[in-house]
């Protein structure tokens, strides 16, 4: 079944809810972790200039604080 973007309340085009339902069932990630996942590779694959420490960071901080994302 796809899931669309607006069902999953992203802010993000809806061909990239299929990469959050990937990560939500087939790496058991919760919904909240996964949106944040999915939005965080979309924006990577979106970047033409990546500062890929600046975006390590911000990826740990919303593993440490899943709750802070709504």
């Amino acid at each position: 079944m796809m899931i669309t973007g607006k069902e999953l309340g992203l802010h993000m085009k809806d061909h990239s809810a299929p990469l959050v339902e990937l990560l939500q069932k087939h790496i058991s990630l919760n919904l909240s972790r996964a949106k944040c996942l999915g939005l965080f590779i979309i924006s990577m694959l979106n970047s033409r200039t990546v500062q890929l420490v600046r975006w390590i960071q911000l990826l740990s901080l919303i593993f440490q604080y899943p709750k802070m994302i709504k």
